[in-house]
């Protein structure tokens, strides 16, 4: 009985865990601490970012991508923006072997500088899928699936 309550234990602080990393990573990216926004990632990332929501556009594909460049391409990107906020909520976490699968919501503000008016905003919402490893004692993102399901405002500010 106790070696259940500590499997219990240890799989709730694994959610805890997956759902702390995951937010991490984006509220390094609207700190634009590049490092701290790394960190969370492991060496190469599969990457999956849908922004179509008519069905008859074909999905794009997957790709992997070595995270030390994913993330100089973003800090480039997040050059042009005054302000950005990424908001998850509704986590969904779940597990299989030593992989872990959160799923959640979310909300992006990104404002292009200069912020003067409505033209320079984009908002998005959408769903997010991670999937995470553990190296060592920290999970790490392995995984984004990043499917909008719609946005308003500005996209030609990216």
């Amino acid at each position: 009985m106790e070696t259940k309550t500590q499997n219990q234990i240890q799989e709730y602080l694994d959610k805890q865990d997956v759902k702390d990393t995951v937010i991490a990573y984006l509220r390094a990216a609207d700190e634009k601490d590049w490092e701290g926004c790394e960190a969370q990632f492991t060496k190469e990332v599969s990457l999956l970012h849908i922004t179509e929501t008519n069905p008859e556009v074909p999905r794009p594909k997957t790709e992997v991508v070595v995270a030390e460049e994913m993330i100089q391409q973003w800090e480039t990107l997040f050059e042009k923006f005054a302000s950005t906020l990424h908001t998850v909520t509704n986590f969904k976490v779940t597990f299989e072997g030593e992989v872990a699968t959160s799923e959640s919501y979310i909300t992006a503000i990104h404002v292009a500088k200069p912020a003067l008016n409505a033209e320079r905003h984009h908002l998005a919402f959408g769903t997010y899928k991670h999937t995470l490893v553990k190296e060592g004692k920290q999970w790490k993102i392995s995984g984004v699936v990043y499917d909008q399901l719609y946005a308003l405002g500005n996209s030609a500010i990216f």
